[in-house]
């Protein structure tokens, strides 16, 4: 009962945000980390690996997010030139694409270093979790 009243509040501070005076939409609250981290009944490795792969996703996140409104402007200034240059576009691209390759492998080597350290029980523990945070 402890452990589902724990995610309860963990899933609604994450959704709410209410326990931060200024919250960053883009950026998870820390004391609902917290909170949440402590239902799932880690040790001290998984949290500090739970903790490095949601850094990781944020970075990952922003490395797709970020070029966005740049992408924008570069796709509409096309129209204005007399030429294209395919190939320093598509340097410019896999440039972007190793770095984004970069970080979901350190993404999903942490990913693979975490499940394997966890029992059958937290991960289904922990899935359970995920899908309630989904769910709101």
């Amino acid at each position: 009962m402890k452990k589902l009243l724990i995610g309860a509040v963990a899933a609604i501070t994450l959704s709410t945000s209410v326990m931060a005076e200024e919250y960053d939409h883009n950026q998870p609250n820390e004391t609902a980390i917290k909170i949440l981290l402590m239902s799932q009944n880690f040790t001290d490795e998984q949290e500090t690996l739970a903790i490095q792969l949601i850094n990781q996703v944020q970075i990952l996140a922003s490395k797709v997010e970020d070029p966005q409104e740049e992408v924008t402007q570069f796709v509409q200034g096309l129209a204005e030139q007399d030429y294209i240059d395919v190939p320093q576009i598509m340097q410019k691209y896999r440039a972007w694409q190793q770095d984004l390759d970069t970080e979901l492998e350190k993404s999903l080597t942490t990913v693979a270093e975490l499940h394997s350290s966890m029992s059958h029980e937290q991960r289904t523990r922990l899935m359970k979790t995920i899908k309630l945070l989904q769910s709101n």
